[in-house]
């Protein structure tokens, strides 16, 4: 598998992420462990989990960290890229402070992130939601303290604009601080049709005007759930991307698919695999039919003219 080094670091990740927000709950723990085992014989080496992940499931509030602490028992640390994220805001499962990107609260997610990994520090650490009530100024010093701590080697932002993100690296540099080194945002071939309204602990996802602004700054996009609307519509789901626009790029990816022998999921990971700014898609999965099934996209290749059709549908 392929490589990506994260920018102004010696970090090399895989160009898949490994998922684990369902691991040891809704995927059974040795379940999830051979699918891992399938992920790192292909050569995968970036782990994402964060410490929310499975809150909404009943007694799962630090299972996904703690199978990732059983990964790594189980097959060493050694050529690992571990992630996790904290700073989410509240949802039910979940109770949290309104200020949920305060110093002290970010400080008690990632202390009891490295207890559940069993860890001293991890290599990469998001914060999981933006607040835009908070200065850049103030998240970038809190976030560089925790990294002074040798708890965290690089930072990363999820669910951030491109806008709040390169103010904050524009402010990182000013101070001679660390900066954010990637940004973890839903990126797919197919948008919802949700939109954020930067409000605090708004998700979001990629928007085309901000692409070329995150390619110029090098900064690279942990994509999550990069084939979420492909897998809705071909089951006839009438959800958040059951658009004119998506149903088109979707039939695009069919006919792509049957020039290439390829599947729709394939095309597109393929897609996305091909954009600027660098994508590393995000795989969470209990089968390893379906990894298999996705991590083959890196041999696809796609021509500048499938590429502009299923942009341009």
């Amino acid at each position: 598998m392929e490589t990506v080094i994260l920018p102004n670091t010696d970090l090399s990740v895989s160009r898949f992420a490994f998922g684990t927000a369902d691991c040891g709950t809704r995927i059974p723990t040795d379940q999830a462990l051979r699918v891992f085992e399938t992920y790192r014989g292909a050569g995968g080496n970036f782990i994402d989990t964060a410490h929310c992940y499975s809150a909404w499931v009943p007694e799962g509030l630090g299972v996904s960290e703690r199978w990732v602490a059983e990964a790594v028992r189980r097959f060493g640390r050694q050529g690992l890229a571990i992630a996790t994220k904290g700073g989410h805001c509240a949802f039910d499962g979940y109770p949290r402070p309104d200020a949920f990107l305060a110093p002290e609260v970010v400080e008690r997610d990632l202390s009891e992130s490295l207890e559940r990994l069993r860890m001293d520090s991890v290599d990469l650490y998001y914060l999981h939601r933006d607040d835009p009530r908070v200065p850049v100024d103030e998240i970038v010093d809190a976030c560089n303290r925790l990294a002074d701590s040798g708890r965290v080697r690089h930072l990363g932002a999820s669910n951030w604009s491109a806008e709040r993100l390169l103010a904050a690296n524009r402010s990182a540099r000013s101070k001679g601080l660390r900066a954010f080194v990637i940004l973890q945002n839903h990126w797919s071939l197919l948008q919802p049709n949700w939109s954020s309204l930067d409000a605090p602990g708004d998700v979001r996802y990629v928007l085309d005007s901000e692409r070329e602004r995150l390619a110029e700054a090098g900064i690279p996009v942990a994509a999550w759930a990069p084939v979420r609307g492909i897998t809705e519509l071909e089951r006839g789901s009438s959800g958040s991307y059951d658009t004119e626009r998506n149903r088109r790029r979707l039939e695009a990816a069919r006919r792509v698919a049957a020039e290439t022998g390829a599947t729709t999921t394939q095309v597109a990971l393929a897609y996305l695999l091909s954009q600027r700014p660098t994508a590393i898609p995000i795989l969470g999965t209990g089968s390893e039919t379906h990894l298999r099934e996705a991590l083959a996209a890196e041999g696809l290749r796609l021509t500048s003219e499938q590429l502009e059709a299923l942009e341009n549908a």
